[in-house]
C-alpha cells in the first residue's frame, strides 16, 4: 500500500511479495484527506485485503490503569491496538507485565511518555509474558500501547502496572 497526504505526496509505502501483512506509523503533517492505495506487490495478481486505520498518539480511547489493579484485554483482530493510561511522576520507577490469557498471538508493548516518545518497549513472537521495569522520563499521562507481537493474529491478555520506587506501600 502507498499513503499520500493531502497534496498527493507519497509519504509512505509498505509491503513485499513475501509478507502477509504491511503495517505502517506514519505521522500526518498537513490537515486534509489522506489517500491510501493498495495494490498487489507484484501488481500481477489479485487478493482480498483488510485496511485497519487507527489513530495511535494521542490515542482516541484509552483505558485508565491504576498501579497494581491487574485488566483483561483482548486484541480481538489482526493489527488491533489496545491503550492504557496511568499518571506518574518524574524518577518513579513502574513495572509493567503483559501476560498472555489466551489466543494465538504473543503480547508486545510500549511505552510513551507525556511527550509521546516512546521509553520503552517489550515482547517477542516467542513470550507469553513480557515485563520490563521503567524509570518514568516525566511528570503527567503515560500511554502503553498493547498489541500482538506480530501484529498479524488475536490474543487476550492481562495488564499490570505496579509503581515499584518509591514503591506504594512497604511491609516492616
Amino acid at each position: 500500500f502507498e499513503l499520500s497526504d493531502p497534496g498527493a505526496i507519497r509519504i509512505d509505502a509498505q509491503g513485499d511479495r513475501w509478507s502477509g501483512i504491511a503495517r505502517s506509523e506514519a505521522q500526518l503533517t498537513k490537515t486534509g484527506i489522506y489517500r491510501i492505495r493498495v495494490q498487489d506487490a507484484d501488481d500481477n495478481e489479485t487478493l482480498g485485503y483488510q485496511v485497519f486505520l487507527q489513530r495511535v498518539v494521542p490515542p482516541l480511547v484509552a483505558t485508565p490503569i491504576s498501579f497494581a489493579q491487574p485488566l483483561n484485554g483482548n486484541i480481538g483482530f489482526a493489527g488491533g491496538v489496545d491503550f492504557y493510561t496511568f499518571s506518574g511522576t518524574v524518577g518513579q520507577v513502574v513495572s509493567v507485565q503483559v501476560s498472555k490469557v489466551g489466543g494465538p498471538g504473543t503480547p508486545y508493548f510500549e511505552v510513551y511518555d507525556p511527550n509521546n516518545i516512546r521509553i520503552d518497549a517489550q515482547g517477542d513472537r516467542w513470550t507469553a509474558i513480557v515485563r520490563s521495569e521503567v524509570r518514568l522520563t516525566g511528570s503527567g499521562q503515560y500511554v502503553i500501547r498493547v498489541y500482538d507481537a506480530d501484529v498479524n493474529e488475536a490474543l487476550s491478555y492481562q495488564i499490570l502496572v505496579q509503581r515499584l520506587a518509591p514503591p506504594l506501600s512497604t511491609t516492616a
